[in-house]
Order: C-alpha cells, then sequence, then structure tokens
C-alpha cells in the first residue's frame, strides 16, 4: 500500500552531467526511464545492473532492490480462494486478520514442541518459477487445535510476514494444520530468490501460547518449467460420466498454468475413457489407449486442437503404452504383459505411426521380441527398454524382464544395434518405465519392488522406487532425494495409517522433460503417497470419492 522508493541516476563525463541511453538487464526487477530515474517494478526484488551508453563508451552500476511484504488476514488484493485452495491445491483457504494482542503472541519467543512437524511442502524442495503456491502443512500441535498461524518467508532480497486467524470454512472442531500462501506473495517471493534459497518459518498459536518454528529452505530454479504435462485423471470434472460420474481421460496442463484442460476422452463411459498415453517428446502426437478393453488405440494430434484418429484394427493390443520417437513418427511396440490383458498376443515391433503399419526393422526381433515400456532417447539414436522376452545375446542372455537393456538406433535404415545390458535387478525386482536425461547420457528408470501383484501396476498393492544409471559406467543407484529418503538413509516423508508406513516405495511411472530448464532437469512421476494431511486415505484406492 506504499508507493515505491525512486533513485534518480546521472552520467557524467569531464565532470560534466550528458545524455546517455540508460537500461537496466532485469525487468522484473524495475525499469528506467530516459532521463535516469529508476523505479522498482513490484514484480520482485533482487540484483540488477544499471548501464549507460553514451556513443561508444559505456558505464555500469548495479543496485539492490529488498522486497519488504507483509499482511494480516486476506484481502481484495490477493483474495480469498476459500475451500480448494488457489488452484485446488487444498485446504480451507486464506484466513482472516487476527487481534493486536494474538498478533504479538505470534511474534513472541516460541515454545518447542517435538512432536510438531512440516507435512508438506519437503525441506530441501527445488522449486521451477511459475506454480501455484503450495499449500503448507503440519501436523497439530500437542497443546491444542490453533488459533493462529504466521507465516514468515525470507531470501537475500524478499521478506514476507503473513498473520492468519482460522478460516471461516475450517470446521470448529479441527486442528489449525494447514494453510496457503498468497498467490501473489509466492510469486513475488519465487521470483526474488531465484537461483537462490528461500526460507520458511511457520509458527502457531495456541492458549497464549505460540509452538515452532518450523523451519524449511527452499532452492528457487531461475526458470520456469517448459513444455507441457499431460497426465491420466480417473475422476476429472472435465469429461464426467452422467449426472454425477467420474470421467477418465487424459488431461495437459502447461508450465505457468493453474487450470488444466481436457485432451482426450469424455462423458460417456468406457467407450470413450482415454487415459493410458504415450507423448513424443516434440509435443506433436499423443497416443492414447481406449477404455473398453484397452486393446484399441488411437492417436491425437496435440497442435491441432487435439483431433483423435483412431488406429485400425489390425493394432489392436499392438499400441499400448508404445514408445514413440522424438518426433512421433515412429512407434516402438511394447509388449510387456500390461494390466488387464492390454496386450496380449503382441510382440514388440517397429510402427510407421501415421498409419499404424508395422515398419522392417533389422536388428530388432533377432534380439528382443518382448520389450516393456521402451523408450526413445531426446535425440532419437537410442531406446531402452525392459528386456521381458527375446533370445538376446552371449553377453546379455535371454530376455526375462530382470534387465534394463539400452540400443543404438539409426533413423534412416531403421535398424537397431549393439545391445548393452545397463542394469540386472536382483531376485524379486525388476526395472522399467525407462527415460532418457535431456544430455542421452544417463537413464532414469521405475525399479519394481517386491508386493507388486501385476507388471509394473501402481495398483493393488504395487510399489516401486526411482533410480536412475549412467551410461558410460552403467553404474545404477536409487534417486534416494526424490523417492523420500534423506542422505542418511531415513525417510522424510510423513506417515500414517492406511498403508502409509512405507511412502519411500509409492514412487512410479517417471518421466523426464526433453527440456532442461532454470538449470535443472525436471521428472515427472506418480506418487501414491500422502499428500500431507489432506489426501490421507489407502494409497492404492482409486476411487475419486
Amino acid at each position: 500500500g506504499k508507493s515505491f522508493p525512486t533513485v534518480q541516476y546521472v552520467a557524467m563525463r569531464g565532470g560534466q552531467a550528458v545524455q546517455v541511453n540508460w537500461q537496466v538487464d532485469r525487468g522484473e526487477v524495475g525499469t528506467i526511464t530516459a532521463a535516469g530515474l529508476f523505479t522498482p517494478s513490484g514484480l520482485a526484488g533482487g540484483r540488477a545492473v544499471v548501464t549507460a551508453r553514451y556513443g561508444n563508451q559505456e558505464a555500469k552500476t548495479s543496485i539492490a532492490v529488498k522486497y519488504v511484504m507483509g499482511q494480516n488476514g486476506f484481502n481484495s488484493g490477493n483474495g480469498n480462494p476459500g475451500p480448494g485452495g488457489f488452484g485446488g491445491v487444498g485446504g480451507e483457504g486464506l484466513g482472516p486478520a487476527v487481534s493486536t494482542q494474538l498478533q504479538a503472541t505470534l511474534d513472541s519467543a516460541p515454545v518447542a514442541d517435538p512432536g510438531l512437524k512440516m507435512l508438506y511442502p519437503y525441506d530441501k524442495t527445488v522449486w521451477p518459477l511459475g506454480l501455484l503456491a503450495p499449500l503448507l502443512q503440519w501436523n497439530s500441535p500437542a497443546a491444542g487445535k490453533g488459533e493462529a498461524v504466521r507465516i514468515e518467508l525470507t531470501s537475500e532480497h524478499f521478506t514476507y510476514v503473513g498473520y492468519f486467524g482460522r478460516p471461516a470454512a475450517l470446521d470448529p472442531s479441527a486442528g489449525l494444520v494447514r494453510h496457503p500462501l498468497p498467490q501473489n506473495v509466492w510469486k513475488i517471493a519465487t521470483r526474488s530468490a531465484a537461483g537462490s534459497t528461500l526460507e520458511v518459518d511457520i509458527r502457531v498459536a495456541v492458549g497464549g501460547k505460540v509452538y515452532g518454528p518450523l523451519k524449511q529452505s527452499w532452492t528457487i530454479a531461475r526458470g520456469s518449467l517448459r513444455g507441457t504435462v499431460y497426465y491420466q485423471s480417473y475422476g476429472t470434472a472435465l469429461a464426467r460420466t452422467g449426472s454425477g460420474g467420474h470421467g477418465g481421460a487424459t488431461l495437459a496442463i502447461k508450465g505457468g498454468s493453474s487450470d488444466p484442460i481436457l485432451v482426450a476422452g469424455g462423458a460417456g463411459g468406457k467407450s470413450t475413457c482415454r487415459v493410458c498415453h504415450s507423448v513424443s517428446a516434440n509435443g506433436s502426437r499423443m497416443v492414447v489407449q481406449h477404455g473398453d478393453d484397452y486393446q484399441a488405440s488411437s492417436s491425437y494430434d496435440l497442435i491441432a486442437g487435439y483431433k483423435e484418429t483412431p488406429y485400425p484394427a489390425s493394432t489392436r493390443t499392438k499400441l499400448g503404452w508404445v514408445g514413440l520417437s522424438p518426433d512421433g513418427s515412429l512407434g516402438l511396440g511394447n509388449a510387456g504383459p500390461l494390466p488387464g490383458g492390454a496386450n496380449t498376443g503382441a510382440v514388440t515391433a517397429l510402427y510407421d505411426m501415421n498409419s499404424g503399419a508395422a515398419i522392417n526393422a533389422p536388428g530388432l526381433s533377432s534380439f528382443v521380441t518382448h520389450a516393456g515400456f521402451p523408450m526413445f532417447s531426446a535425440k532419437g539414436t537410442m531406446v531402452a527398454f525392459n528386456f521381458y522376452g527375446g533370445p538376446g545375446d552371449a553377453a546379455i542372455g535371454a530376455g526375462d524382464g530382470s534387465q534394463l537393456v539400452v540400443m543404438d538406433f539409426d533413423a534412416n535404415s531403421k535398424a537397431f544395434s549393439k545391445p548393452r545390458g545397463l542394469y540386472k535387478a536382483p531376485a524379486g525386482r525388476r526395472p522399467g518405465w525407462p527415460a532418457f536425461w535431456p544430455t542421452d547420457k544417463a537413464l532414469l528408470f521405475q525399479m519394481e519392488l517386491p508386493g507388486s501383484k501385476e507388471y509394473f501396476g501402481t495398483r493393488n498393492g504395487g510399489r516401486g522406487e526411482l533410480w536412475w544409471v549412467d551410461l558410460a559406467t552403467r553404474k545404477a543407484h536409487p534417486l534416494n532425494l526424490l523417492n523420500g529418503i534423506t542422505s542418511a538413509g531415513v525417510s522424510y516423508l510423513p506417515t500414517g495409517p492406511n498403508d502409509h508406513d512405507k511412502d519411500q516405495e509409492l514412487n512410479y511411472e517417471p518421466t523426464v522433460s526433453p527440456i532442461a530448464s532454470g538449470g535443472y532437469a525436471w521428472v515427472v512421476l506418480t506418487s501414491r503417497r500422502l499428500y500431507g494431511n489432506v489426501a490421507t486415505t489407502n494409497p492404492w484406492k482409486s476411487s475419486p470419492g
């Protein structure tokens, strides 16, 4: 609610002020007029470089802008999303303002409560820019259900302190155990901390005392996610069945967006269900199985209005979770035993994805006849798969589902060659769902753990970890931090009833964005772990109710 301060710059040459061309390198930090007046933009704090150019000469200086924000309860500036939270992240919305006395309590020295812990987000999380603000979640203090919360965010160029009472939608008997961050605050905070860390401090007031602090440190990337994430939903309102049923469909959400859109599927039951899908790395084609028996498939044009083109009947059982080449023109058949018999009788072949016709592929069937979850590399020069069946060779042996194999691929001759075994799993485990790093130098994959009743099924008690293997050394390691394990080998994930005792084993179906952004390669995965204290039912319960 206050006016931003300004800084007037003057360029001097030979002791005299001169007219120059002024520039500032970070528009989100501030702008500068032709007369040299710098004004913070209000979009982010940070350090910017101011340049004055005079002919072929230039002078530079830096300016640091620190953004300080504070609020007591929701206001018209950031709105109040109410139940469901900003963009559907969950919770009951923002709480109202607190009294001066309660605010003083929240600012006082906190009382330690050993049982008070953060549930979500996780400490040391790396955030890209442009995401929805997270719902902060913690367990209830031993002293009681909570009357108000104090939220502080701090980085080198940003400080925010917010005070919130119990949200109006919160049941009077329920604990104050979660609260959203205002979306506008999150946007400025992350922009200000891009390339550095954002410190979080949460304190809860109960009975005239404040408990905490709950502290976390988050790394903020320098950029937003690139491209689009496609994902399947079994309970979306965008494709409802009948008056109140839940439709199965494939949705898409772009980096920086808060709203998914419907890509495939509709209201009509199993015949219009479209969930199990593969997407080409360049974002042009998606292949989706039909939900009536999961044996027929369609192609969707992702750059021309999501037009659906069913494949001919001759492709039944052959294209389920097919491995697509980067441009979507070719597909390598997935012949592992998919749940529900979706590819019964299929053998792995190379397909023309425009017509669905098989293509002669020298070197393929002489090594592998049943490739599980095949994946092309980002450059299209390699394929990786679970070696479920085939003659193999002397070095690798025959396929039995225990090995992850990579082969070279020539797009001109359509020939496969040089099979290399990347990883052989011990008894009771198997590797699958490979996904190449954007550099093509490493692979991410899912390790199926004992207890899974279906071939890489995520339902019915299925368990999995995410691993990676370096293609040069062929050494494989679990991605502990991603799975939920600290460097000391201890789970940092919350636990709970309903089979949530080992949520670090509920990670499946990884893929990797083909484009690195903000200094990172980004992994997208399916997980059935607890979502703090919002999603707490049995991890394998799929009913959208």
